[in-house]
């Protein structure tokens, strides 16, 4: 095996890469003494046995990381969350890298944290190891979810035995080349798709397609403006079923929107969640997204109630003087794309997704480049499995807030897998 040498910054970094899905088919190697150190580490952390977790590890790493600290103080557990909140883990597939391949070792010295090589020499031998790790955790975020995590593992020779020098991300390449396409499950493709999520929009999200984190986005730091402005409580609106789909037990539709000062409801204590939205209700929400973004002041209602929301909408060129006659009608969902569309710069939309055609819009149709681009964005997702929008139908109010919810939080966003 090639002889290789970290520095250590890298040795003591416990970052974890996560996606998630399953495995590609493969042999199963619990049994090989080549890889017991790697199947012992996890099976303790599973067993929350700390003392022959920190076993596995390298004097050297003991020593330099204090890793007791980590498992005896509750600030280092939260910090090193992606080791210390996990339910459960097991390894479910280990993959080694030839590093006696130039190619192999080109590969990981550019597409890992080998590449620092210089600053420790203190082992004989090192090997790389991938390992994919099914695990349960009490909280999803940027460092694990359910599901399947991928790790990098730095083995060292102590001393005679093989122990870890630590653990750290890499991007999509070593993955791709240690699990060809066509040995791929539908999950780990799905897997691959969130890491290059990750690295092409600094954004991680699960396997559900949910945004988990947004990083380095400077275009997301607006969104700090929508806060949370009032407090909703389960019985806010005597018509809204908390238990249906958009309600406080299912996606908060309406209670997000409610609490961001987005909607108010119809003033009688009611919301009519299932009544259709009109064309003056869409401009109010727009308005509010687009004044907020931009950190504006109060919009104060005069008379009629949505004048202020139609001028402002015109201003701001949310849309055109003539674009709508009558403001009390309804609004179809074309029309609401358009205007919900123009609440937000382009660069507030970035498309995560993949979105292709949309069954029943075409390219030719009004409002098209709107539609499609909340569709890659991840406000619009589509009505089936086809992605259908129903252009030309009404939306209902809990639709509509679903939908102005994703425009203004980008963690309500979701990813659309493309390649299953």
């Amino acid at each position: 095996m090639k002889k290789l040498s970290l520095s250590l910054a890298i040795i003591m970094l416990l970052c974890l890469l996560p996606v998630s899905g399953a495995y590609a088919a493969g042999t199963d190697k619990e049994n090989d003494p080549d890889y017991a150190i790697v199947y012992e580490s996890y099976d303790a952390i599973d067993k929350e046995d700390w003392e022959r977790w920190l076993g596995t590890f390298t004097d050297f790493y003991q020593r330099t990381n204090s890793s007791d600290l980590f498992i005896k103080d509750e600030q280092a557990k939260a910090e090193h969350r992606g080791i210390f909140d996990v339910i459960s883990c097991k390894v479910v597939d280990v993959y080694e890298f030839d590093l006696s391949d130039e190619d192999v070792y080109d590969m990981l010295m550019a597409h890992s944290h080998m590449y620092n090589t210089a600053f420790y020499e203190g082992f004989p031998e090192t090997r790389v190891v991938m390992a994919l790790v099914d695990m349960e955790v009490y909280e999803e975020n940027m460092f694990t979810h359910n599901g399947l995590n991928i790790f990098m593992e730095y083995l060292f020779l102590d001393d005679g035995e093989w122990k870890y020098g630590g653990s750290s991300v890499c991007d999509v390449v070593p993955i791709e080349y240690a699990y060809p396409e066509d040995e791929r499950s539908p999950e780990l493709k799905k897997a691959i798709e969130l890491i290059h999520l990750k690295y092409d929009f600094s954004i991680w999200a699960n396997m559900d397609g949910k945004i988990l984190d947004i990083l380095y986005r400077d275009e997301f730091r607006p969104f700090g403006n929508f806060q949370e402005v009032r407090t909703y409580s389960d019985g806010q609106f005597s018509d809204v079923d908390e238990t249906a789909w958009y309600g406080s037990q299912g996606q908060q539709a309406i209670k997000k929107a409610y609490e961001m000062g987005i909607i108010t409801g119809n003033g009688d204590g009611t919301f009519n969640p299932a009544g259709t939205l009109t064309v003056a209700q869409a401009l109010k929400m727009a308005a509010v997204v687009h004044n907020t973004y931009n950190g504006g002041g109060e919009l104060i209602q005069g008379s009629p109630w949505y004048k202020v929301y139609v001028d402002y909408a015109i201003s701001n060129e949310i849309i055109k003087a003539d674009s709508f006659t009558d403001y009390e009608r309804e609004i179809t969902r074309a029309e609401m794309a358009m205007v919900f569309a123009k609440a937000l710069p382009s660069e507030a939309l970035p498309g995560i997704n993949r979105t292709g055609t949309i069954p029943d819009v075409a390219e030719t149709a009004q409002y098209y480049e709107e539609i499609f681009s909340l569709y890659e964005a991840g406000v619009l997702i589509g009505n089936d499995e086809s992605g259908t929008f129903r252009p030309n139908d009404k939306i209902i109010r809990a639709e509509a807030a679903a939908l102005v919810v994703r425009l203004a939080n980008p963690y309500e966003r979701i990813y659309v897998f493309y390649s299953v």
